[in-house]
C-alpha cells in the first residue's frame, strides 16, 4: 500500500488494483483496511475480493470475524453483496465457492451499474463453463475475467499452450469479456541470482500474441509474492532490488544494516542497469540510501515498497516512448 501510495497521480488514473481483503497487519477491524484504501487511492475505482487462502494465524480479531461472515453463501452471499454496495468504488468480484449463488448473486451485483470481475484461479478451472454460462445469460453484462495463476517460476512459460485455449474459449463464451491474465514470479531465494526475469510479462506476451482480436489485459501482483513467506531462518541479509523492464536486477549485501543497504544501493546507482533520469519515489529513496541516508532504506519492508513502487511504474508504461516513461511529474493545481 505504501508502495501504491506514492505512485504518481497519473499513474494510479491508469491503474486498476484488485484488493484481496483478508486481516492485514495491524488492523483491527475490516474498515481499517477500507480506510486505508481510500487514504492511499481516492475516489478511484478498485477491484475487490475475499483473500480465501488467508488463515488467521494470530489472535482471532473482530476483522476475522467480519471476513467469516462476508463468505457465508446463503441468498445469493447476501452479506457479501450488502459490503459491496456499501463501498461506492468498489467493482466487486463474483464469490465462486458456492456456484449454486452464482445466479442471484450475479443479478443483484450487477443492479449496482459498476460492472462485474470474476477472478479465477486454476483450481477453479473445472467450474469455468458454469461460472461463464452465468455471465452469459446476464443481458449487457460486460465482466472483467482475471485469470490469476497466483505464485509461479519460470515454468510458467510452459503454460502457455494450454492458457491459450482457455483464453479463446472465454472470449467465444463472452465475447465482450475484458481478459486479465496474471502471475507472480519474484523469487524466493536470492544467493547468487543477480537477477531474473519477468517470466509473467514474457507469459503475457506470448499468450497475446496467440490470441489475435481478443481484448487481453497484462495483471501481475506488483513484484510480490503470492505465498505467505515461512518464519525461520534469520533475518534476510540487505538486499536492494531494482526493476527494469523485463527483468529484475539483485542487489545483495552480507553485511550488517544499515551499511548493507547502503552499499547495495550505491553499488546499483553506480551499475550500467541504473537509470538517473527516472524520477519517482523508489529510484529517490535508493539514491538516499546510497548517500548514507538512515532514514531511506533500512529494511526489508522499505526496501519491497521500492521495489513495487518501480515495478508498478515500469508495467504501466510498457512500450511506451521512453519520454512518457519519464514524465513521471504530477500536473500542478492551484
Amino acid at each position: 500500500m505504501n508502495a501504491l501510495s506514492e505512485l504518481p497521480e497519473k499513474d494510479k488514473d491508469l491503474l486498476l488494483p484488485l484488493i484481496l481483503m483478508r486481516g492485514w497487519v495491524g488492523a483491527a477491524k475490516l474498515q481499517n483496511s477500507l480506510d486505508k484504501v481510500e487514504e492511499v487511492y481516492g475516489d478511484r475505482p478498485w477491484l475487490v475480493d475475499i483473500d480465501l487462502e488467508y488463515r488467521a494465524s494470530e489472535k482471532v480479531r473482530p476483522v476475522h470475524t467480519s471476513l467469516n461472515e462476508l463468505k457465508i453463501s446463503d441468498n445469493g452471499y447476501h452479506n457479501w453483496c450488502e459490503f459491496i454496495t456499501n463501498l461506492p468504488n468498489a467493482i466487486p468480484c463474483l464469490q465462486l465457492m458456492d456456484l449454486n449463488q452464482l445466479a442471484p448473486q450475479i443479478a443483484t451485483l450487477a443492479n449496482l451499474g459498476r460492472g462485474i470481475a470474476v477472478r479465477i484461479v486454476p483450481e477453479m478451472l473445472p467450474g469455468i463453463n458454469h461460472i461463464t454460462n452465468a455471465l452469459s445469460s446476464a443481458q449487457g453484462l460486460n465482466p472483467l475475467v482475471v485469470f490469476d495463476f497466483g505464485q509461479e517460476n519460470r515454468d510458467l512459460l510452459t503454460k502457455v499452450a494450454t492458457t491459450i485455449p482457455i483464453v479463446q474459449n472465454i472470449h467465444t463464451a463472452l465475447p465482450g469479456a475484458s481478459i486479465v491474465v496474471c502471475a507472480t514470479t519474484f523469487p524466493s531465494s536470492f544467493v547468487g541470482l543477480p537477477d531474473q526475469e519477468i517470466f509473467e510479462r514474457n507469459f503475457f506476451n506470448m499468450v497475446r500474441d496467440n490470441c489475435p482480436g481478443i481484448q487481453l489485459i497484462y495483471g501481475d501482483r506488483g513484484s510480490a509474492r503470492a505465498e505467505k513467506q515461512g518464519g525461520g531462518g534469520g533475518v534476510p541479509a540487505p538486499r536492494i532490488d531494482y526493476p527494469l523492464v523485463n527483468v529484475w536486477k539483485f542487489f545483495r549485501k552480507d553485511e550488517p544494516k544499515p551499511q548493507g543497504y547502503f552499499n547495495a544501493a550505491a553499488e546499483l546507482v553506480a551499475s550500467d542497469s541504473w537509470d538517473p533520469n527516472l524520477k519517482i519515489w523508489g529510484t529517490q529513496w535508493i539514491e538516499r540510501t546510497a548517500k548514507g541516508d538512515v532514514y531511506a532504506i533500512s529494511s526489508p519492508a522499505k526496501s519491497t515498497a521500492v521495489r513495487i513502487n518501480i515495478h508498478m511504474h515500469l508495467q504501466l508504461h510498457y512500450g511506451a516512448p521512453l519520454e512518457e516513461v519519464l514524465d513521471t511529474d504530477d500536473e500542478w493545481e492551484d
